[in-house]
């Protein structure tokens, strides 16, 4: 991987190249965060890929790269993607469980240091502001324009900012259920103090890891879903009521803003009616698709990880 080389945004193979070309963790880093991420996939193989080939022979700064390769708008929509990195062996469970607990504090952004080494010497600034090009200086570079990365000691570090997309922080919340239970409680206060996109994946993964709540808490977590401002937890949180009270799902359903909710509660209400069904159910709730089959809505973090 060579610093600085620049490609076509729209070639996503000489990006996809660029990446494979990384032979240790650093030069990864720059291509995840320097690079032109024109590469696109819904699936996880590449960044578990990358992952593996460099960290082979060592684990050193492996917390990094899956921050990197998670918060990388490359594999944003990766379905799966935490749950592949878990279960690569790369990643200590330490490792993951300290991601897991940034990833539920975190707000809509991540922010993470860049080496200072990577800024040494001079650094040319393109200004991109579509001036014409001075040719009276024999491709010499102005002086204004030139800035000199050696900086004093104190100099404040260099950071980049990370989206954290919303898959990834529902992830976090069932990690760390699945480990600790006993969290939810701290996980639901999270939720119940942050904004809407921040929120949305913390109560969806309350919601997969419900089961893992104590009974007398579950009613909590639905409740806390079925006031949400996203109808895609809204939804998710009347399907988990439907499966105790259908009626109550029913009721609640036909007074939401949203016109798919409502339908989901027409359509459920006329399954109830039909001959040979059970009173309640998953199943019945299961058979009309609904918002909450997709994914959730987005989600600014302060404060580096690492």
């Amino acid at each position: 991987m060579v610093p600085g080389v620049r490609f076509d945004p729209s070639d996503a193979m000489a990006d996809l190249a660029a990446l494979f070309e990384a032979g240790t963790a650093d030069e990864l880093h720059r291509a995840l965060v320097l690079g032109v991420s024109a590469h696109r996939a819904n699936e996880p193989p590449v960044p578990v890929g990358l992952l593996r080939r460099v960290h082979a022979a060592g684990a050193d700064r492996v917390g990094e790269t899956v921050l990197l390769l998670a918060t990388d708008p490359r594999w944003e929509r990766a379905a799966g993607l935490m749950d592949a990195i878990a279960v690569t062996e790369v990643v200590d469970d330490e490792a993951l469980d300290l991601l897991a607990r940034a990833f539920i504090q975190a707000d809509e952004h991540v922010w993470w240091r860049c080496p200072d080494d990577w800024f040494d010497g001079e650094v040319f600034i393109e200004l991109g502001d579509g001036s014409p090009v001075d040719d009276s200086s024999d491709g010499e570079v102005p002086e204004d324009e030139l800035v000199d990365a050696e900086q004093p000691a104190d100099a404040a570090p260099t950071v980049v900012r990370r989206r954290l997309p919303p898959a990834v922080r529902r992830w976090a919340v069932r990690r760390a259920l699945a480990g600790e239970p006993a969290r939810w409680a701290a996980v639901h206060q999270r939720a119940s103090a942050a904004p809407a996109k921040v929120a949305a994946p913390l109560l969806l993964g309350l919601l997969d890891s419900v089961g893992l709540v104590p009974p007398a808490a579950r009613r909590v977590v639905i409740e806390a879903a079925m006031a949400c401002n996203d109808a895609t937890v809204r939804m998710a949180g009347l399907r988990h009521l439907a499966t105790e009270d259908r009626g109550a799902a029913i009721a609640r359903a036909a007074t939401d803003p949203n016109a798919r909710v409502r339908l989901w509660g027409e359509s459920l209400a006329v399954a109830a009616e039909l001959p040979g069904r059970a009173s309640g159910g998953e199943a019945d709730a299961d058979q009309v698709r609904s918002p909450a089959d997709g994914g959730s809505s987005s989600q600014d973090g302060q404060g580096t990880l690492f």
